[in-house]
């Protein structure tokens, strides 16, 4: 898909739902970072207490299940950043979502918000998890509404703190032999947290709306065993044995999972379900063709696990100056991460 890349606008006042969550509060950040107005759009202002750019921002309590008040937040807003997923909801959770992004889409049409923007998942192929499906649904509600819709699809994300990053690093810190599916054989292009918010902030400063599926991977393509294979060597551990069956089974990466990492049960069997995939972006899907990756290019995986195994605070970026600030402090551990994010 070919569009001209816009121009870029940094004054206009965007809206981040999610602002607790992972994504959501690292962007935030970043944001900022452009000089942006912003908004934030969250359930329980507690949950944001401690973050460092809490007294630079709009707080509006808003839950996207209830119309009135995502009406409310939208209010005003030129481009609104969708990072909203139920994960941990149970077996309900494709209905939950479901129901937000119907409830979002229509708010923000009456709103008049400019431009969406929804961080989604790479699902190339027919057989997709639960969780990769709800996650494609919910792009597509979101384009059922009158407000255009930029989805950016993106891989693992690197980065303590990431769900997915997580749950490899507990899982390869305990286990010096590994019983996997066959799924540890497929492809997958990760991508470094700090490429993704950089994706993102740009999408956030452009004043001309876009309409469009686009992928973002970093520069790696590997299969999960290579991946493993490769943390736990920046890791210093030793090598991890791998040894594959050859039939799938949810079932025992699941159980794998639950003995091995802190991670909440129903967030690992979403996790796990979207392995069975190979999730490597679509070239023709390229966001390249909209906006230009960073200037210094795409994180490898190497240096990308290795800013994640590091031990970054907020306190040490205090000291840095502040183009180093803006490229470290995606993986500094922040207030609100889970408990079991960094260990």
């Amino acid at each position: 898909m070919k569009n001209s890349k816009p121009n870029l606008e940094t004054k206009h006042k965007i809206l981040v739902t999610g602002a607790s969550g992972y994504i959501g509060g690292r962007l935030v950040r970043q944001l900022l970072l452009g000089n942006s107005l912003i908004r934030v759009m969250v359930r329980d202002e507690q949950k944001i207490s401690e973050r460092p750019w809490i007294d630079q921002v709009e707080v509006s309590i808003a839950n996207a299940k209830d119309y009135g008040t995502t009406e409310a937040a939208l209010e005003g807003i030129h481009t609104a950043f969708y990072l909203l997923h139920s994960m941990t909801m149970g077996s309900d959770f494709e209905n939950f979502e479901a129901i937000n992004a119907r409830n979002f889409a229509k708010a923000a049409g009456y709103a008049g918000v400019k431009q969406i923007v929804y961080l989604g998942g790479i699902a190339n192929d027919k057989r997709i998890s639960k969780h990769m499906r709800s996650r494609v649904n919910t792009g597509r509600i979101l384009n059922e509404g009158s407000v255009p819709v930029l989805e950016i699809r993106a891989g693992i994300i690197i980065g303590s703190g990431s769900a997915s990053f997580e749950m490899l690093r507990h899982l390869i810190n305990q286990l010096p032999f590994m019983t996997t599916p066959k799924w540890v054989r497929n492809r997958t292009q990760p991508i470094a947290i700090s490429d993704v918010l950089f994706y993102l902030s740009q999408a956030g400063a452009m004043n001309k709306p876009v309409d469009g599926i686009f992928d973002i991977g970093g520069p790696d393509i590997l299969s999960y065993s290579k991946m493993i294979q490769t943390f736990a060597k920046l890791a210093g551990l030793r090598r991890r044995w791998i040894i594959k069956l050859p039939f799938p089974s949810p079932g025992l990466s699941s159980l794998l999972i639950g003995l091995f990492t802190p991670l909440p049960s129903a967030l690992a069997r979403s996790l796990v379900g979207s392995l069975i995939s190979e999730v490597v972006a679509n070239p023709e899907k390229s966001l390249n063709g909209i906006i230009d990756p960073p200037p210094d290019g795409l994180l490898d995986l190497r240096t990308a696990i290795e800013l994640a195994l590091s031990k970054l605070s907020l306190h040490d970026l205090e000291s840095r100056p502040s183009e180093s600030n803006a490229r470290l402090a995606p993986w500094s551990k922040a207030p609100s991460d889970p408990i079991w994010a960094g260990q």
